[in-house]
């Protein structure tokens, strides 16, 4: 039912976004370290490139809380929370600038 789910939503995303996201989410897909996640933080990395996308993020982040991205992110190696961490930052960065 998950696996189903996800790939709803995925078919669902790639329809209404960008090629930019469309890229991102295709290579997310190519990595060991997004297979390793449960499918509910699977799920919940996608929904985060996608808001990142729409400039929702910080109300996303409100709606699901902040230990609940921590706790995916925990589950990644290293050298990709970082470079998660880093992305985001950078996409909350551009998100605020814009609503100035």
């Amino acid at each position: 039912m998950r696996a189903l789910l996800v790939c709803s939503c995925l078919l669902v995303i790639s329809i209404c976004v960008s090629a930019d996201l469309l890229a991102t989410l295709q290579t997310i897909h190519k990595s060991a370290a997004f297979h390793q996640l449960p499918p509910s933080e699977q799920l919940l990395l996608v929904e985060l490139m996608s808001e990142a996308e729409a400039d929702q993020l910080h109300a996303y982040v409100r709606h699901i809380g902040m230990d609940r991205l921590v706790a995916m992110m925990a589950h990644l190696p290293e050298h990709e929370a970082s470079l998660l961490l880093k992305y985001l930052n950078a996409e909350l960065q551009q998100e605020g600038q814009k609503g100035n």
